[in-house]
Protein backbone atom coordinates (compact mmCIF):
# COMPACT_ATOMS: atom_id res chain seq x y z
CA UNK A 1 0.00 0.00 0.00
CA UNK A 2 3.19 2.38 0.40
CA UNK A 3 4.44 1.66 -2.08
CA UNK A 4 1.39 2.50 -4.64
CA UNK A 5 1.22 5.95 -2.73
CA UNK A 6 5.08 6.54 -3.52
CA UNK A 7 4.88 5.73 -6.78
CA UNK A 8 1.62 8.24 -7.06
CA UNK A 9 3.24 10.98 -5.62
CA UNK A 10 6.16 10.72 -7.33
CA UNK A 11 3.99 10.35 -10.84
CA UNK A 12 2.31 13.34 -9.65
CA UNK A 13 5.71 15.43 -8.65
CA UNK A 14 6.66 14.27 -12.17
CA UNK A 15 3.61 15.56 -13.47
CA UNK A 16 3.64 18.95 -11.51
CA UNK A 17 7.81 19.78 -12.83
CA UNK A 18 6.71 18.62 -16.56
CA UNK A 19 4.02 21.04 -17.07
CA UNK A 20 5.70 23.59 -15.28
CA UNK A 21 8.60 23.30 -17.44
CA UNK A 22 6.31 22.83 -20.21
CA UNK A 23 4.66 26.42 -19.15
CA UNK A 24 8.09 28.13 -19.34
CA UNK A 25 9.65 26.67 -22.22
CA UNK A 26 6.39 27.39 -24.13
CA UNK A 27 5.88 30.89 -22.22
CA UNK A 28 9.87 32.04 -23.16
CA UNK A 29 9.36 30.98 -26.81
CA UNK A 30 5.69 32.84 -27.46
CA UNK A 31 7.66 35.39 -26.21
CA UNK A 32 10.60 35.40 -28.29
CA UNK A 33 7.62 35.21 -31.51
CA UNK A 34 5.74 38.19 -30.16
CA UNK A 35 8.86 40.67 -29.36
CA UNK A 36 10.11 39.46 -33.21
CA UNK A 37 6.54 40.08 -34.50
CA UNK A 38 6.23 43.32 -33.06
CA UNK A 39 9.58 44.51 -33.97
CA UNK A 40 8.35 43.72 -37.74
CA UNK A 41 5.01 45.85 -37.06
CA UNK A 42 7.00 48.44 -36.05
CA UNK A 43 9.32 48.80 -38.89
CA UNK A 44 5.91 48.87 -41.28
CA UNK A 45 4.12 51.83 -39.63
CA UNK A 46 7.49 53.12 -39.46
CA UNK A 47 8.57 53.16 -43.18
CA UNK A 48 4.64 54.47 -43.66
CA UNK A 49 4.75 57.26 -41.26
CA UNK A 50 8.41 58.33 -42.74
CA UNK A 51 6.54 58.58 -46.20
CA UNK A 52 3.48 60.43 -44.82
CA UNK A 53 6.11 62.76 -43.02
CA UNK A 54 8.09 63.12 -46.17
CA UNK A 55 4.82 64.15 -48.57
CA UNK A 56 3.85 66.69 -45.78
CA UNK A 57 7.38 68.14 -46.24
CA UNK A 58 7.35 68.77 -49.54
CA UNK A 59 5.39 71.98 -50.38
CA UNK A 60 5.33 70.97 -53.73
CA UNK A 61 3.44 67.72 -53.61
CA UNK A 62 0.33 69.04 -54.00
CA UNK A 63 0.63 72.13 -55.86
CA UNK A 64 0.45 72.51 -59.40
CA UNK A 65 4.11 74.05 -59.84
CA UNK A 66 3.73 75.16 -64.02
CA UNK A 67 0.29 77.04 -63.82
CA UNK A 68 1.01 77.53 -68.18
CA UNK A 69 0.93 73.61 -67.81
CA UNK A 70 -2.66 73.37 -68.86
CA UNK A 71 -2.55 75.46 -71.96
CA UNK A 72 -0.76 78.95 -72.19
CA UNK A 73 -2.87 82.10 -72.58
CA UNK A 74 -1.87 85.18 -73.77
CA UNK A 75 -2.11 87.77 -70.91
CA UNK A 76 -2.10 90.74 -73.59
CA UNK A 77 -3.84 89.17 -76.31
CA UNK A 78 -7.36 88.87 -77.06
Amino acid sequence: MKEIIKIILAALVALIIGAGAGYYYGHTKGLSKGIQQAKKEASIREQELLKKIKEAANPFSKVQVNPFKKGYKNPFGE
